[in-house]
């Protein structure tokens, strides 16, 4: 039950913010960027990051990370590389954090193309096949410590 709220909780935050069609000037390069979705608790601090010149035209890569800022070596990373449609997540937070990585389709219908829990230590990536220009959400969390996510990138 607390797995499927999760989910829930994380799943309708990016939803909701992809909808509302926020939009961060581009950037020429790699650079630190607010957070789009930032619901993190006080002992924690959300970093996320978009990047226009990964060698895919259009489309625009980023991440979300989340640390402990007593302990910035706990952290838990999710990265979209647009250029080969890669999403990467990390967990190093010593606790299990949901990883979300979520597109809209050109009718406005929302697509859940990764959801999953790593527990501490763990890391995956996924190889995502998505359509070219399509809006990408990509998020990390938990229901404790809240949750971070960057909803402005693209395929």
């Amino acid at each position: 039950m607390k797995s499927s709220i999760r989910s829930a909780t994380i799943g309708a935050a990016v939803s909701a913010v992809a909808l509302t069609g926020l939009a961060v000037a581009p950037a020429a390069h790699a650079t630190t960027v607010k957070c789009d979705v930032d619901k993190i608790g006080t002992s924690f601090h959300p970093v996320c990051g978009r990047r226009t010149d990964d060698g895919d035209p259009g489309g625009v890569s980023g991440s979300v990370e989340v640390y402990l800022k007593s302990v910035p070596d706990m952290r838990a990373f999710a990265i979209f590389d647009a250029n080969g449609e890669k999403f990467d997540a990390i967990n190093y937070l010593h606790r299990p954090m949901r990883f979300v990585l979520q597109w809209k389709d050109g009718s406005g219908r929302i697509h859940t193309a990764v959801d999953r829990v790593l527990d501490d230590g763990e890391r995956q990536s996924w190889n995502l096949s998505l359509p070219e220009g399509v809006r990408v959400c990509i998020a990390t969390g938990d229901s404790i410590l809240g949750h971070a996510g960057m909803t402005t990138l693209r395929a």
